[in-house]
């Protein structure tokens, strides 16, 4: 999750931070509990389609961005 912060907190402001900052908010991290072990998955992604289990995180989206902004 500080790594996913870290990364919207140096998008700049403005209209070309618009769809970046939009793509982070929607791929953003959570922790999903599976047994003992929390694991981060993207909020929006989906193995097979919407009816799928959520991609773990990151996903294919995240990277792309983290790309383009590093």
């Amino acid at each position: 999750m500080a790594e996913w912060e870290s990364l919207r907190a140096a998008v700049p402001d403005g209209k070309t931070g618009a769809t970046p900052l939009a793509v982070l908010d929607v791929h953003k991290p959570f922790l999903c509990d599976i047994g003992f072990n929390p694991v981060p998955m993207c909020e929006h992604c989906q193995e097979g389609g919407y009816d799928g289990d959520s991609v773990k995180w990151e996903c294919e989206t995240y990277a792309v961005i983290r790309e383009g902004l590093t």
